[in-house]
């Protein structure tokens, strides 16, 4: 929650947090949807935020490494937070 209400620019760990939870649910059960818990649509939001606010084009990569992750796994339901993001 500090990291959502954060007003500077998000530390690069915003990327590690869905990293390990895809990472995760890859190892343990890799056919089922995870579901869609809060913390989820909120790592969404953070790393499109981590992704407009860097200048450094390895985290922007890494950024988009990780939606990708999530939208293969519909992670979280993150489709839909990336819909909110492009109407904004």
């Amino acid at each position: 929650m500090n990291l959502k209400n954060a007003v500077t620019r998000l530390p690069d760990v915003v990327c590690e947090i869905p990293e390990k939870a895809v990472e995760i649910h890859q190892r343990r059960n890799a056919e089922e949807k995870t579901a869609s818990f809060w913390w989820t649509h909120e790592m969404a939001t953070l790393v499109l935020r981590l992704y407009e606010q860097t200048g450094d084009s390895k985290i922007k990569t890494r950024c988009l490494a990780v939606l990708d992750n999530m939208i293969e796994l519909d992670f979280g339901n993150v489709t839909a937070e990336l819909t909110k993001f492009e109407r904004a």
